[in-house]
């Protein structure tokens, strides 16, 4: 069975509906846990304990799991809340901050990417909800994020970043200080 979180998760084996949600189940409550233990580790770690290393890594794989699983998970009133919109919508945020926060990360474009399969996954929710559910509120995340990467590569100075810094997300994103302004963005992303 495809129940062990951080190996493929594949959907082919579970003959069932029923199987294949219990699977993305422990997957989440795995994941879950990998939120949790590295939010604290990252709370740790800015106190300026030696022992604990940051836990960025890990947490941002993890989101980017939850949010590669959407692609398995049902629609509909048999699934569970955790399932349908705690989990994935704890992985946006997560990816969204680390967005924000490393602009010039050399997988910043897979990670927006990463939020528009998610901003779909909840405008799907929003579509089967008729409304009541408004899931396209998640598109504008990526909407800001997208608009505020390319507003700072279009906007920094050559001289002010390394290349080889820039690649690796070092430089601090206050150190770019760019202006955005949230009230001219498009609207109309959803």
């Amino acid at each position: 069975m495809a129940f062990r979180p951080k190996e493929p998760f594949r959907a082919s084996e579970l003959e069932t509906p029923t199987r294949r949600m219990i699977a993305i189940e422990t997957h989440y409550l795995y994941y879950h846990i990998v939120f949790g233990v590295e939010r604290v580790s990252l709370l740790i770690a800015s106190d300026g304990n030696p022992r604990c290393g940051g836990g960025k890594g890990e947490l941002i794989n993890a989101a980017r799991s939850v949010i590669d699983l959407l692609r398995w998970v049902d629609i509909g009133p048999q699934m569970p809340v955790f399932i349908l919109g705690i989990m994935p919508l704890s992985a946006v945020f997560i990816i969204f901050d680390f967005v924000i926060h490393n602009p010039g990360h050399k997988e910043t474009s897979h990670n927006i990417n990463l939020l528009d399969k998610a901003a779909e996954f909840f405008g799907q929710i929003d579509y089967a909800s008729q409304g009541g559910l408004p899931g396209n509120v998640i598109s504008r995340f990526t909407g800001i994020a997208r608009e505020y990467v390319l507003n700072l590569s279009s906007e920094m100075p050559a001289t002010t970043v390394p290349n080889s810094q820039m690649l690796q997300g070092i430089q601090p994103i206050w150190d770019y200080a760019p202006d955005i302004d949230f009230n001219n963005m498009n609207s109309d992303v959803s």
